[in-house]
């Protein structure tokens, strides 16, 4: 199934449409159509759209099951940690182009470049890095298959923790596949979700945690503890996404593997939780390093 929107028809676009989609309101159709048809539209629209906008969403088989395309809309696809998502941006086509281009040569450099005020004072030595592995995005509905754990004392690790979390149906080959968590790991390792979750609560205790994109990943904690009926602690938390942000410009991105990349650290990214869970760390570490005056190259 397919849906397009346009801003502008003239009739023989419209004619294109409607020979396949059906029109159930101005500028809106939809259809169910062959990927070739699909493609061919879009070509259509591509040519006849002039200065309007044009958006085409379809099905697809990918965590998210669908896909979209634009044009000549100001929001534009962004990949982000695998997910296309869109985003509004705040500077002309211009800039972001030579964003784009201080990103290639810095990624090439190593070079690093500290952006806004220093935070390193605010920043722990004690905490524990969280990484979550889930069969999904939305926390009301998807579920956690893995919860990961290492805990760091004077920004050494001194603990790991993981627990593989039986789930209710099976895990999708696209998930098994991203994670390397099979269906029959999980029957044969997993455990159930209030005990992983009180276990992870236990080697937590009253350590500030570090995430990167926290909200992901909290959000999923939180939701899988008020339906287990455990209570969850009031955690001072660090983002690494969110320090990356305000230490690092000129940067495509800042996924986990882009920033560990760039940066040139180690380990890499893998969507298993331990490794993910080193990767954070040592990110973090970096970016003290950042703010505290080591290795303040110019981000060129």
């Amino acid at each position: 199934m397919i849906v397009v929107t346009v801003s502008v028809c003239t009739p023989s676009l419209r004619g294109d449409l409607t020979k396949w989609l059906f029109e159930i309101a101005p500028g809106v159709y939809v259809g169910d159509v062959s990927a070739r048809v699909r493609d061919r539209l879009w070509e259509r629209i591509g040519k006849n759209i002039g200065s309007g906008r044009a958006c085409m969403v379809y099905g697809v088989r990918s965590e998210t099951h669908f896909a979209f395309k634009t044009i000549g809309e100001t929001w534009e696809p962004t990949d982000f940690d695998g997910i296309t998502l869109m985003k509004h941006p705040l500077k002309s086509n211009k800039a972001q182009k030579a964003d784009s281009k201080k990103w290639e040569e810095s990624c090439k450099t190593g070079s690093q470049k500290k952006a806004g005020r220093s935070i390193q004072s605010s920043l722990p030595g004690n905490y524990v890095v969280l990484d979550l592995e889930t069969t999904g995005l939305d926390p009301l509905k998807d579920q956690i298959i893995e919860i990961a754990l290492i805990k760091v004392v004077d920004d050494a690790v001194t603990e790991e923790f993981r627990r593989f979390i039986q789930v209710r149906g099976e895990v999708s080959p696209f998930i098994e596949q991203l994670t390397g968590i099979t269906n029959n790991r999980l029957k044969a390792e997993g455990i159930g979700l209030k005990q992983a979750l009180e276990e992870s609560l236990d080697f937590i205790r009253s350590n500030p945690l570090v995430c990167h994109n926290a909200d992901f990943d909290l959000g999923f904690l939180r939701e899988a503890c008020v339906k287990e009926g455990v209570p969850f602690p009031n955690y001072r938390v660090f983002d690494t996404l969110n320090l990356a942000r305000q230490k690092i410009t000129g940067i495509k991105n800042y996924r986990l593997n882009t920033l560990i990349d760039c940066l040139g650290l180690m380990p890499h990214p893998s969507h298993e939780g331990l490794a993910d869970c080193l990767a954070v760390h040592s990110l973090l570490c970096e970016l003290k390093k950042i703010g505290c005056g080591k290795q303040e190259k110019p981000f060129t």
